[in-house]
């Protein structure tokens, strides 16, 4: 296997260390990897392929117009999200989306909310709808 070398810095590496550990790989380069191959699969999905896509969304509690936005998007893109759940925390909320589309539509709605001002955080998983392996 090709040797590539890449420089990071020192807090970045502790933090791989860490979680190297905590969830079982062997070594950095098994978590590049792995890192490398998610990130390559999601890119791979074509535009027009239909797509199976989970937004958790964090809301900060003083960023409440933030809710509010992320429900007129919710209200926009209705067609895609097949389930939508809002739990209340004492710092803010979760909202955690389910959609299913075509990759296009479902990345423009996670654009969407990137775009939103304040404290918003969002993760997302995007895997093609598909259940052959």
């Amino acid at each position: 296997m090709p040797v590539i070398s890449i420089s990071l810095p020192e807090k970045l590496i502790n933090k791989m260390d860490k979680y190297i550990k905590l969830h079982g790989f062997i070594s950095r380069s098994e978590l590049i990897r792995k890192a490398l191959r998610d990130v390559l699969t999601e890119e791979e999905i074509r535009d027009k392929e239909i797509v199976l896509a989970v937004l958790v969304i964090l809301v900060k509690r003083e960023h409440a117009e933030g809710e509010n936005k992320i429900l007129k998007l919710i209200h926009r893109y209705r067609t895609l999200i097949m389930n939508f759940s809002h739990i209340q925390e004492e710092d803010g909320c979760i909202e955690i989306i389910l959609c299913k589309g075509i990759k296009k539509d479902v990345s423009e709605l996670v654009l969407e909310i990137r775009r939103l001002r304040g404290k918003i955080i969002i993760k997302e998983l995007i895997l093609p709808y598909s259940f052959e392996t």
